[in-house]
């Protein structure tokens, strides 16, 4: 996730937070630069020095931002393989600013009536629905509104549209309010307009709570076990055992759901292929893949992926459905070289120290006044 935050700074520079999500849902902070110029070779310069300390930017397989060209394109360049996701919250913002009256021409319950349509065009969960909304906005024949979109946002649709931006492993995110949550936190500490040296020594100190609060978590992690899961199916234990608490809240869910479907409502096809309806729409899955979006976005079993191996007697618990990210295993090794990376970038506080003069105005004494001792 990447998104710019200002007025932190004396020298009125931006401040860019690339921010990831780890394998037990933790945000965690794993880049920043302040910029002198917006523009598209200066953020590629500062992308590739963080592709230079870290090795592991090529396993990225999805940037989350909002609609800024410049900022797209730059990291298109430097992630040419990771998928470009438009923060949800960002795109109903763009439509609500750019299909107004005033720019395309069209009344106010004409507007109203696309911005509906528009929104459920984000929302939409399958192609199909899409393509629906898609002919209902056509059937308006508002001109002026389906230009600003073919010209717009029909050819990216893959990375605003719900249903296409979960083809990738996007990992259930669909906004940037991690970021902006975040941002709220540092504005809440650091000093507004500061000098750099000032904001350094102050975002730091957030910093540190940020990674206190996350090892904790991490702690919690391996301390805490539930005592329900020892009453479940041996299946459902061995998730639980396998992987990381926020990972294994989902699969649960997803077990819960695979039982709720109806036999009747699963089709054998020939071989290990199964056609399920599910929500209206016709799922094929086999006991390790499912053309569903929960299995692309998560890297996690879905529900379908359960219900076929539950009807073949095969176990529920494979590991080779689950991706690594998820796994305890990959979790402690990351963890320790967390906190063996915390350990070795303590800050040396002989030379972040901010001395900041104040002059204060007290209100004299009458012994002061009169010049008494």
């Amino acid at each position: 996730m990447v998104d710019a935050t200002y007025k932190l700074l004396d020298l009125r520079m931006p401040l860019y937070l690339l921010l990831a999500v780890d394998g037990d849902g933790s945000s965690e902070i794993v880049g920043l630069f302040i910029l002198a110029e917006e523009i598209q070779s200066v953020i590629e310069s500062a992308v590739t020095i963080f592709k230079r300390f870290n090795p592991r930017w090529t396993d990225t397989k999805v940037i989350m931002s909002d609609k800024d060209f410049t900022e797209r394109d730059a990291f298109k360049n430097c992630f040419p393989e990771a998928s470009l996701n438009i923060c949800l919250y960002h795109t109903l913002r763009s439509f609500r600013r750019e299909i107004t009256c005033d720019k395309l021409g069209i009344t106010s319950a004409e507007r109203l009536r696309c911005l509906e349509l528009v929104s459920k065009l984000a929302y939409a969960k399958s192609s199909k629905e899409f393509d629906t909304l898609w002919a209902e906005i056509k059937a308006t024949k508002l001109n002026s509104v389906i230009e600003y979109l073919e010209l717009n946002w029909l050819p990216i649709k893959h990375q605003w549209v719900a249903c296409f931006k979960d083809e990738a492993l996007n990992l259930g995110e669909n906004t940037n309010n991690r970021l902006e949550s975040l941002f709220s936190k540092i504005k809440s500490v650091c000093s507004k307009y500061a000098s750099l040296l000032q904001f350094f020594h102050e975002f730091f100190s957030i910093l540190r709570t940020l990674r206190n609060e996350r090892n904790h978590h991490y702690l919690m992690a391996l301390a805490r076990k539930p005592v329900e899961n020892q009453h479940c199916d041996p299946s459902v234990q061995q998730y639980a055992q396998h992987l990381t608490p926020y990972a294994f809240q989902f699969v649960r869910t997803q077990i819960d759901l695979s039982n709720a479907i109806k036999t009747e409502n699963v089709t054998r096809k020939p071989g290990e292929t199964f056609e399920i309806k599910s929500s209206g729409d016709l799922i094929t899955a086999t006991p390790s893949s499912c053309t569903c979006s929960s299995a692309k976005r998560m890297g996690l079993p879905c529900r379908h992926i359960l219900k076929v191996r539950d009807m073949m007697n095969l176990p529920l618990f494979q590991p080779t459905l689950v991706n690594q990210r998820w796994t305890m295993a990959y979790y402690e090794e990351l963890a320790e070289t967390r906190f063996s990376c915390d350990d070795s970038t303590q800050l040396d506080q002989s030379h972040t120290t901010v001395t900041l003069t104040e002059n204060k105005q007290t209100v004299l004494s009458q012994a002061q006044i009169l010049g008494k001792p």
